[in-house]
This record gives structure tokens, C-alpha cells and sequence, in this order.
């Protein structure tokens, strides 16, 4: 007996760039492309019954808006699939992910983000490097890469994933690096949901979670996320700040020298330090720490825009989406 297809949602958001068995390029900019780049990877219908969903081309700006989009997309669609699979630029690829954790908490449905080595618009100047892609890896990795995540997506798996390369990797630990022409994911702890070689070998114990499910569909906008070596620079006067809400001070070192602690209490603002290690005790500052800089940034817009300011500093000690990790 044949066994039942899963039915797949695939969300296109940009990073769809691939190539066809005649080493020509496409790439979905509009929903009209959507069946010419679908043909190009006729395994996709093979393994799973497959509806596309366009988002934004390759030159949209990936950030809260889109997030917020998809999020809302995936409440309303998530009794409609078995699971759902999200094309994106792989320059956001982690962001994009764990935005998605912290907005879907718990999510019912298994969501895998994905993405190919190219992205944008415009590639006369990506040239080189499509041709050394092609030239070293036969394109340029989507079409494995959506075999892969399909797969996955028909599976039982609780934190929103990454599946990149031959690797799965749990939003909050995913660590996408650019090395010699092309990106490589990896896990932060080395803890891998899957590991990709002739077929996917999971993790032991994978399942959804048993918290109820928790659906967020914004992210805040009024955050100043800076690093500690502007604080207190022309770039960064003081009324500069009158818009936001809060501060996120991605730290250098663990510490900040009495100037910069002057500075940032002149602001009036709540100020929350981040380092990924260790962070010197600070009265005056919230703190978070032990998990990625892509983490602490969707945890902080999640907290501002969803949580109140009287509880902020209790969410940040909160492990929300086990994003908490051990470096």
C-alpha cells in the first residue's frame, strides 16, 4: 500500500535562485514564476504533495514586516498542512528562523527554513561566483537543500529548524558562517536535530512540544540595537534615541567602562546588555546572555513589542523558546 503523501506548504521569501539541467538560472520574483522554477526539481512533487505560497522577491528587505507576515500566514494556514518549508536570502536565514520561533511559540506544525547560496536581484556582479558554485558543487545548493527540508517537514519536530547544506540545526543554536565563497551552517554546541548522508538520520526523541502552543504576529520596530563601540559617538547623539523604546547594547567584551555606563544612563531608556558568554552584574542594566547574537536580538523585539516593561527583566532570565545554550 502506498503510503499518503504529507502535505507541504513552501513559502518562497527570496533565496531561490537555482539552476536547471542546462545550467541556466531562475529565481522567483513574482507568483508567476513559481511553476517554471518548480519544474526545475520534479523530486519535490514525488516526495510530498507540494503548494507554493509566493512572499516577496529576491530584492525584499527580510526583517519584521515580512516575519510578521509569514507568522500570520502559518496561524492561519497551520490546520491546512502537515507541515510548511520557508525559502528565504541565506544572509537572514538565522534571523529569519528564530524570529519565527520566538512569534510561533511551540508551534504545532513542523517549520523548516531554508535557503540557496545566491540571493538579490541583480547578478552580473555575482557572476564569478555563481559560475565556482556551479563549477565546485553543480549549482547552487537549493534544490538539495528543498529535498532535504521537505523531508524534514513531514516529520514531528518542535523548534523551528534550519536545514542547510547536510545539516538540521534548532534555530537558537544555528551559527551560518561565509568561508570560501559559500555558506556553511553549523550548531553552536554542536547538537544537530539531523545529520544528512545517504538519507536523514534524526535525533532521538524528536517530537512536538506539550506547552500550548503560543501565536505572536509582531515583532517590535522600536528597538536601537548598537554596538558598544559607537556608544557615546557622533554617530549616536543622544536625541537620537527619542524614538525607541529600549536599547540593545551588543557587547564587546563583557564589561563597560564608567564613560559608556555614564552615557547610557544619561538616555532615560531601558537598556539591556548582551554578551553571548558572561556579563558583569549591572544595577542600573537588564542583561541577557547564553544564547546567539540572532537570538538575543528576535528575544529583545518579541519581549518590547509583546511583554510588559514591568516584566521585561524576568522574560530575559526566561528560558521562552529554549533558546538558552551552553557555548
Amino acid at each position: 500500500m502506498t503510503a499518503t503523501k504529507k502535505k507541504i506548504c513552501l513559502l518562497l521569501a527570496g533565496g531561490t535562485w537555482t539552476v536547471d539541467k542546462t545550467k541556466n538560472m531562475l529565481a522567483v520574483n513574482k507568483a508567476d514564476d513559481m511553476n517554471a522554477w518548480l519544474a526545475t526539481m520534479p523530486e519535490l512533487a514525488i516526495l510530498s504533495d507540494l503548494e507554493l505560497h509566493f512572499v516577496a522577491d529576491e530584492e525584499a528587505v527580510v526583517g519584521v514586516d515580512l516575519w510578521s507576515e509569514v507568522a500570520q500566514f502559518l496561524v492561519e494556514q497551520q490546520d491546512n498542512f502537515d507541515g510548511f518549508v520557508l525559502v528565504t536570502k541565506a544572509e537572514s536565514l538565522v534571523s529569519t528562523a528564530v524570529a519565527l520561533n520566538f512569534l510561533l511559540q511551540n508551534f504545532a506544525k513542523t517549520l523548516v527554513v531554508t535557503a540557496s547560496q545566491m540571493s538579490g536581484l541583480y547578478t552580473k556582479d555575482k557572476k564569478e561566483r555563481m559560475q565556482a558554485l556551479i563549477a565546485t558543487q553543480g549549482g547552487l545548493g537549493l534544490r538539495s537543500n528543498l529535498i532535504n527540508a521537505v523531508q524534514v517537514a513531514g516529520a514531528a519536530l518542535s523548534p523551528v529548524a534550519i536545514m542547510f547544506g547536510s545539516r538540521l540545526v534548532a534555530s537558537t543554536k544555528a551559527s551560518l558562517e561565509y568561508q570560501q565563497g559559500r555558506y556553511i551552517l553549523s550548531s553552536v554546541d554542536d547538537d544537530y536535530l539531523a545529520k544528512i548522508d545517504f538519507g536523514i538520520s534524526f535525533k532521538n526523541n524528536l517530537n512536538y512540544s506539550q506547552t500550548g502552543q503560543r501565536n505572536f504576529t509582531k515583532l517590535s520596530q522600536e528597538v536601537c540595537i548598537l554596538s558598544d563601540c559607537l556608544v557615546g559617538s557622533y554617530l549616536w547623539p543622544k536625541e537620537a534615541f527619542g524614538a525607541y523604546k529600549a536599547v540593545l547594547l551588543i557587547l564587546a567584551s563583557e564589561d563597560l567602562d564608567k564613560k559608556k555606563k555614564d552615557y547610557l544612563q544619561a538616555l532615560n531608556k531601558p537598556i539591556i546588555l548582551y554578551h553571548p558568554q558572561f556579563i558583569q552584574a549591572e544595577k542600573d542594566f537588564m542583561t541577557l546572555t547564553a544564547c546567539t547574537k540572532e537570538t538575543a536580538i528576535a528575544k529583545v523585539l518579541w519581549l518590547v513589542e509583546n511583554i510588559e516593561p514591568q516584566d521585561w527583566q524576568k522574560m530575559l532570565k526566561s528560558n521562552v523558546i529554549d533558546e538558552f545554550v551552553n557555548f
